[in-house]
């Protein structure tokens, strides 16, 4: 839902330079989404299940999600850092509220498909320790402790691409592509070779 486009556009951004032709254009979006969030988050510092539907549960991978975006905006200038700053921290706070003694995140919505009434949404269970709910957290944390300047990365994976030789990226082959990748504004090149 909403929480992927959330996550994706600041990540978007972070690879785009600002003269990028499209860049504005995309910041714009971004940052209409993130006031119409900040419009629909909740007195506690979360968001509903159900995000525009005030009876709807408070739900903790949607909430993790929006925060991440919220971290995100604030630590690149792409967000009022006075407007949106406190609301990621409160939410961030609430989010760490809900953690179990072993870490897991409690009041995720468990998967859902595609359904044709609210009430299908609204009557999803609740789960603690979802991988969904616990990436979102972890996508803050790791936005928090991120340097604010963010560097262009880029992620190599032959599994990706559908290369059926992934020789083709060892290591005899790997320092040209990453001097290329470097001379092209890449400040930092990983690689990850294999399936998946």
């Amino acid at each position: 839902g909403a929480g992927w486009m959330a996550a994706g556009l600041p990540l978007v951004l972070s690879c785009l330079e600002p003269a990028h032709p499209n860049y504005a254009q995309i910041l714009a979006g971004y940052r209409k989404m993130m006031a119409a969030l900040l419009r629909w988050r909740r007195p506690n510092g979360f968001w509903g299940q159900l995000v525009d539907v005030p009876r709807s549960w408070d739900e903790s991978s949607a909430t993790a999600i929006f925060t991440y975006a919220f971290i995100r905006g604030v630590k690149n200038g792409w967000l009022d850092a006075a407007t949106y700053g406190p609301a990621a921290r409160q939410s961030y706070l609430a989010l760490v509220a809900k953690l179990d003694a072993d870490a897991n995140l409690a009041d995720v919505c468990v998967g859902t498909d595609i359904g044709a009434t609210g009430e299908h949404y609204l009557g999803r269970d609740k789960v603690t320790g979802a991988p969904h709910g616990q990436a979102g957290l972890l996508l803050c944390v790791n936005a928090w402790l991120a340097p604010p300047a963010v560097e262009r990365r880029l992620i190599w994976s032959a599994s990706a691409y559908g290369e059926a030789d992934e020789s083709a990226y060892s290591a005899d082959t790997w320092p040209a592509n990453a001097a290329q990748l470097k001379a092209a504004g890449f400040t930092d090149v990983i690689v990850a070779v294999g399936r998946g």
